[in-house]
Protein backbone atom coordinates (compact mmCIF):
# COMPACT_ATOMS: atom_id res chain seq x y z
CA UNK A 1 0.00 0.00 0.00
CA UNK A 2 -0.76 2.57 -1.20
CA UNK A 3 -2.49 0.90 -4.17
CA UNK A 4 -4.40 2.65 -6.94
CA UNK A 5 -7.59 1.17 -8.44
CA UNK A 6 -10.09 2.45 -11.02
CA UNK A 7 -7.29 3.91 -13.18
CA UNK A 8 -5.93 5.91 -10.25
CA UNK A 9 -9.27 7.47 -9.31
CA UNK A 10 -9.26 5.65 -5.95
CA UNK A 11 -6.23 5.06 -3.73
CA UNK A 12 -6.33 2.33 -1.09
CA UNK A 13 -3.93 3.59 1.55
CA UNK A 14 -4.30 0.82 4.12
CA UNK A 15 -5.82 -2.56 4.99
CA UNK A 16 -6.04 -2.65 8.78
CA UNK A 17 -7.80 -4.15 11.80
CA UNK A 18 -10.50 -2.34 13.76
CA UNK A 19 -12.17 -3.44 16.98
CA UNK A 20 -15.51 -1.91 17.89
CA UNK A 21 -18.89 -1.13 16.33
CA UNK A 22 -19.00 -1.78 12.57
CA UNK A 23 -21.30 0.79 10.88
CA UNK A 24 -21.13 -1.19 7.61
CA UNK A 25 -22.52 -4.34 9.26
CA UNK A 26 -25.59 -3.01 11.08
CA UNK A 27 -23.49 -1.65 13.98
CA UNK A 28 -22.40 -5.16 14.98
CA UNK A 29 -19.53 -5.40 17.45
CA UNK A 30 -16.41 -7.05 16.17
CA UNK A 31 -12.75 -7.73 16.88
CA UNK A 32 -9.95 -7.20 14.37
CA UNK A 33 -12.53 -6.34 11.67
CA UNK A 34 -11.05 -6.09 8.17
CA UNK A 35 -10.95 -2.38 7.38
CA UNK A 36 -9.92 -0.39 4.34
CA UNK A 37 -8.82 3.26 4.05
CA UNK A 38 -9.71 4.58 0.57
CA UNK A 39 -9.17 8.08 -0.83
CA UNK A 40 -11.18 9.49 -3.74
CA UNK A 41 -8.30 10.93 -5.83
CA UNK A 42 -10.48 11.70 -8.84
CA UNK A 43 -11.87 15.12 -9.50
CA UNK A 44 -15.33 13.55 -9.44
CA UNK A 45 -17.97 12.56 -6.91
CA UNK A 46 -17.90 8.82 -6.13
CA UNK A 47 -21.50 7.61 -6.17
CA UNK A 48 -20.67 4.02 -5.19
CA UNK A 49 -17.71 1.65 -5.08
CA UNK A 50 -17.62 -2.05 -4.30
CA UNK A 51 -14.18 -3.42 -3.43
CA UNK A 52 -13.29 -7.06 -2.85
CA UNK A 53 -9.99 -7.81 -1.14
CA UNK A 54 -8.67 -11.39 -1.32
CA UNK A 55 -5.90 -12.82 0.82
CA UNK A 56 -3.44 -15.62 0.08
CA UNK A 57 -5.19 -17.91 2.61
CA UNK A 58 -8.42 -17.77 0.53
CA UNK A 59 -10.24 -15.28 2.75
CA UNK A 60 -11.99 -12.40 1.02
CA UNK A 61 -13.70 -9.26 2.29
CA UNK A 62 -16.31 -7.03 0.66
CA UNK A 63 -16.41 -3.27 1.18
CA UNK A 64 -18.94 -0.69 -0.06
CA UNK A 65 -18.49 3.08 -0.18
CA UNK A 66 -21.25 5.53 -1.12
CA UNK A 67 -21.41 9.26 -1.77
CA UNK A 68 -17.75 10.27 -1.41
CA UNK A 69 -16.81 13.74 -2.70
CA UNK A 70 -13.50 14.26 -4.50
CA UNK A 71 -10.52 14.42 -2.15
CA UNK A 72 -12.24 12.67 0.77
CA UNK A 73 -11.05 9.53 2.58
CA UNK A 74 -13.29 6.70 3.82
CA UNK A 75 -12.62 4.04 6.41
CA UNK A 76 -14.81 1.18 5.17
CA UNK A 77 -15.38 -1.99 7.16
CA UNK A 78 -16.01 -5.59 6.06
CA UNK A 79 -19.70 -6.05 5.28
CA UNK A 80 -19.69 -9.46 7.01
CA UNK A 81 -17.78 -8.13 10.06
CA UNK A 82 -14.99 -10.61 9.23
CA UNK A 83 -11.75 -10.60 11.22
CA UNK A 84 -8.54 -9.82 9.36
CA UNK A 85 -5.45 -11.96 10.02
CA UNK A 86 -2.54 -9.62 9.33
CA UNK A 87 -0.24 -12.63 8.81
CA UNK A 88 -1.99 -13.51 5.53
CA UNK A 89 -0.67 -11.71 2.45
CA UNK A 90 -2.81 -9.75 0.02
CA UNK A 91 -3.42 -11.65 -3.22
CA UNK A 92 -5.98 -9.60 -5.19
CA UNK A 93 -8.10 -6.45 -5.15
CA UNK A 94 -11.14 -5.97 -7.39
CA UNK A 95 -13.05 -2.70 -7.65
CA UNK A 96 -16.20 -1.50 -9.40
CA UNK A 97 -16.99 2.18 -9.06
CA UNK A 98 -19.41 4.77 -10.43
CA UNK A 99 -18.51 8.47 -10.56
CA UNK A 100 -20.40 11.64 -11.51
CA UNK A 101 -19.06 15.08 -12.33
CA UNK A 102 -21.17 17.02 -9.84
CA UNK A 103 -21.85 16.60 -6.15
CA UNK A 104 -25.66 16.42 -5.77
CA UNK A 105 -26.19 19.12 -3.14
CA UNK A 106 -28.95 21.34 -4.63
CA UNK A 107 -26.71 24.34 -3.84
CA UNK A 108 -28.85 26.65 -5.98
CA UNK A 109 -31.86 26.15 -3.68
CA UNK A 110 -30.57 24.88 -0.30
CA UNK A 111 -27.73 25.99 1.94
CA UNK A 112 -26.41 23.65 4.62
CA UNK A 113 -24.73 24.29 7.96
CA UNK A 114 -23.60 21.67 10.47
CA UNK A 115 -22.76 21.81 14.15
CA UNK A 116 -21.67 18.36 15.33
CA UNK A 117 -24.74 16.21 14.55
CA UNK A 118 -27.22 19.09 14.05
CA UNK A 119 -27.78 19.79 10.33
CA UNK A 120 -29.60 22.97 9.32
CA UNK A 121 -31.04 23.27 5.82
CA UNK A 122 -32.07 26.72 4.63
CA UNK A 123 -34.35 27.29 1.65
CA UNK A 124 -32.98 30.14 -0.47
CA UNK A 125 -35.93 30.19 -2.88
CA UNK A 126 -39.29 31.91 -2.87
CA UNK A 127 -41.21 28.62 -2.85
CA UNK A 128 -41.55 25.78 -0.34
CA UNK A 129 -39.31 22.76 -0.95
CA UNK A 130 -41.05 19.43 -0.44
CA UNK A 131 -39.93 15.83 0.08
CA UNK A 132 -36.16 16.17 0.36
CA UNK A 133 -33.68 13.55 1.49
CA UNK A 134 -30.44 14.59 3.19
CA UNK A 135 -27.55 12.11 3.13
CA UNK A 136 -24.65 12.33 5.59
CA UNK A 137 -21.39 10.61 6.41
CA UNK A 138 -19.90 10.54 9.90
CA UNK A 139 -16.69 12.61 9.73
CA UNK A 140 -14.22 11.33 12.31
CA UNK A 141 -10.54 12.27 12.45
CA UNK A 142 -10.62 13.75 8.89
CA UNK A 143 -12.12 10.56 7.36
CA UNK A 144 -15.60 9.18 6.84
CA UNK A 145 -16.19 6.48 9.47
CA UNK A 146 -17.85 3.72 7.48
CA UNK A 147 -18.52 3.41 3.77
CA UNK A 148 -22.28 3.60 4.07
CA UNK A 149 -24.25 6.80 4.54
CA UNK A 150 -27.20 7.87 6.66
CA UNK A 151 -30.30 9.39 5.04
CA UNK A 152 -32.90 11.64 6.65
CA UNK A 153 -36.24 12.71 5.14
CA UNK A 154 -37.25 16.38 5.20
CA UNK A 155 -40.97 16.81 4.50
CA UNK A 156 -40.93 20.53 3.81
CA UNK A 157 -38.85 23.69 4.12
CA UNK A 158 -40.93 26.87 3.80
CA UNK A 159 -39.84 29.58 1.36
CA UNK A 160 -36.90 31.42 2.95
CA UNK A 161 -37.15 29.16 6.03
CA UNK A 162 -34.90 26.62 7.73
CA UNK A 163 -35.24 23.12 9.16
CA UNK A 164 -32.91 21.33 11.55
CA UNK A 165 -32.41 17.58 11.59
CA UNK A 166 -30.39 15.46 14.02
CA UNK A 167 -27.91 13.07 12.39
CA UNK A 168 -27.60 10.99 15.55
CA UNK A 169 -25.75 8.15 13.82
CA UNK A 170 -22.80 10.54 13.38
CA UNK A 171 -22.21 10.76 17.14
CA UNK A 172 -18.56 9.63 16.89
CA UNK A 173 -17.58 12.82 15.10
CA UNK A 174 -19.70 15.24 13.14
CA UNK A 175 -22.20 14.93 10.34
CA UNK A 176 -21.02 15.91 6.87
CA UNK A 177 -23.75 16.41 4.28
CA UNK A 178 -22.78 14.74 0.98
CA UNK A 179 -26.12 14.72 -0.86
CA UNK A 180 -29.40 16.68 -0.86
CA UNK A 181 -32.06 15.53 -3.32
CA UNK A 182 -35.76 15.26 -4.00
CA UNK A 183 -37.23 11.98 -2.71
CA UNK A 184 -38.44 9.48 -5.29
Amino acid sequence: FPMEVEDGKLKITSLFQFTGVNPDCGDAMGEDIASLAVENCSGSYLERAEITVSLADGTSYQFVMEDVPAGKTVWAFALDNGSYDTASALSDVECRAEFTDRAPLMEDTVSVSVEETAVTLSNSTGAALENLVVTCHCLFDEAYFGGRTYSYPVDSIPAGGSVEIQAEECYLGQAEVVRVQQAG
